[in-house]
């Protein structure tokens, strides 16, 4: 081989090793600093502690004041104290870990506050010719419950077991139930309350709908029921936060999958009466306009339909004429047109006190739809009631995303686990203990609303970090699209690559064989110059 081509060979190979090196050197820790999957460290070992100890931490009290107690009875809240605690332990299940307590309390009118639970023990006279205990709970905010003592149960000691029946069965009974249900022990009764409640969410659109099939649009007086029923809606601030808002809609006619049962008419009946014994199929959502809502709030849907004013509709088996449509919201069929026909009255006009009953119905359907217990009768008792047991679900709810978060990260080691990832898990951490600390060492009365809005916090920010966009779409991502991606790119670079460094080392094992050729060459020369000399 000439000079001038050793000298080429060499360069193209110093060339082939220059770019093998740049590749292995610099390319390879390029690519996989750029295709490394971030992994942010989660406190898993935190999070699984806290799983196990979230339900034994959701163990709370709820103060009830006995008002005005001389203080020569002071020792009636010690023996009713410990009567109470006794029945709430058999009362909750020995298995369940979340648990409500009741504290009884020595109150006074001036250190009370307005959210307290009061309890008042009235003496009934002794000419009272009603001669038994009785029960008054009020239906206003004062959570006032009232128990007259009729002088028997005075006689023979008996205000103590009277005052714990009434606070651990009448007011606190309810609760307890749906604490079980949530400790997941419940029975049938739990199951047909969850179908019918609607998802829970922080805020609520509740859409007032009134629906007229008649030919002849009624006048409807809505505006004052409507103020006094958005009043109503304020019982419910401790829950979630509720928008009201109204529509009317005209010349609604009936589906004819309404299944309506004409009854004979008689000679001095007016109008038709028709029977719905089938409800599933007396809405129309889509004719109806009742499927429209783009908005992302959770909706509570009311509705009054009021049929023909020749016709009346009565549902089988009702006495308010209404139903509910599960997780969707309630229905009520207004009659009052059909009424017109009557002497002095205005059948086109809807009044105020025509509707007041309706908006009634739509107060007890909204509980309901809540997941609201029947008892007892206050909506206020009531709202809280399901603003504690909503507590403890966000609570375990909050903490089961972070478990199945760790579980999918586990499951996946390819998925990334951004930075932001990691600060949610820790704001959810920090939002349930101070949730749970709250919750022991409550410095309010109605402590579940501070709770509340703290553990619906944790909800959404652990749904937010075990939905966060960036992990969900590399978990679609397998790893044989990652080569389809790669290939294209590196596939012809490295083919050239690899040919050429082989190139190159076939031409040096050449050059060395010329090498060793030319140098035995010069040996065997050089040996035999001499010998030829003599």
């Amino acid at each position: 081989m000439a000079e001038s081509d050793r000298k080429e060979a060499q360069l193209r190979h110093s060339i082939v090793l220059f770019i093998v090196l740049l590749a292995v050197l610099v390319g390879l820790p390029i690519w996989y600093l750029t295709t490394t999957i971030y992994r942010a460290n989660l406190p898993e070992a935190d999070i699984i502690q806290m799983e196990h100890g979230i339900a034994d931490g959701i163990d709370y009290e709820v103060p009830f004041y006995v008002m005005n107690l001389p203080s020569s009875l002071n020792g009636l809240i010690d023996e009713a104290q410990d009567l109470i605690d006794n029945q709430m332990n058999e009362l909750q299940d020995a298995k369940a870990a979340i648990r409500a307590h009741v504290k009884l309390l020595s109150g006074r009118e001036s250190s009370v506050g307005e959210f307290d639970y009061k309890i008042r023990l009235i003496e009934r006279d002794l000419m009272d010719e009603t001669d038994t205990e009785a029960v008054y709970i009020s239906p206003g905010s004062d959570r006032e419950i009232k128990l007259f003592l009729s002088p028997s149960v005075i006689q023979n000691g008996k205000v103590t077991d009277f005052l714990m029946r009434v606070v651990t069965d009448m007011v606190l009974g309810s609760e307890i139930g749906l604490l079980t249900e949530v400790s997941g022990n419940s029975g049938n009764a739990s199951t047909s309350r969850s179908m019918i409640k609607i998802p829970y969410n922080d805020q609520y659109k509740v859409s007032v709908s009134f629906l007229e099939e008649g030919d002849e649009p009624l006048r409807w007086d809505v505006k004052p029921v409507v103020d006094a029923f958005g009043k109503y809606l304020s019982v419910l601030d401790s829950y979630a936060n509720f928008t009201l808002e109204t529509q009317l809609g005209y010349y609604e006619a009936l589906p004819e999958t309404a299944n309506l049962e004409k009854l004979e008419k008689a000679d001095e009946e007016s109008v038709d009466i028709c029977i719905l014994k089938d409800t599933s199929t007396f809405m129309d959502y889509s004719e109806w306009g009742l499927d429209q809502d783009v908005q992302l709030l959770p909706t509570i849907n009311l509705v009054v339909y009021a049929p023909n004013r020749n016709r009346k509709i009565l549902i089988a088996n009702s006495t308010t004429n209404s139903f509910i449509v599960p997780q969707w919201g309630g229905v009520v069929i207004y009659n009052g047109a059909a009424d017109g026909n009557k002497p002095g009255k205005d059948n086109l006009l809807v009044s105020t006190e025509d509707l007041e009953p309706v908006f009634d119905i739509f107060a007890s359907q909204i509980l309901q739809l809540l997941g609201a217990p029947e008892s007892p009768k206050s909506p206020f008792i009531r709202a809280d009631m399901i603003t504690r047991v909503q507590c403890a679900q966000n609570l375990l709810k909050s903490v089961d995303n972070l478990v199945s978060l760790i579980k999918l990260t586990r499951e996946l080691p390819t998925i990334p686990i951004p930075e932001i990832t990691m600060q949610e898990v820790e704001e959810t951490m920090a939002l349930v203990n101070k949730s749970m600390i709250i919750m022991k060492s409550w410095n309010e009365s109605d402590w579940w609303n501070q709770v509340n809005e703290l553990s619906a916090r944790a909800v959404k920010i652990s749904d937010k970090a075990f939905f966060q966009k960036d992990m969900v779409q590399q978990a679609f991502f397998p790893e044989d699209h990652k080569m389809a991606v790669y290939m294209p790119l590196l596939g012809p670079f490295a083919t050239i690559m690899v040919l050429g460094l082989a190139r190159s080392l076939k031409e040096r094992i050449k050059m060395k064989k010329d090498e060793h050729a030319n140098d035995e060459k010069v040996r065997l020369r050089t040996e035999n110059e001499p010998t030829a000399g003599k």
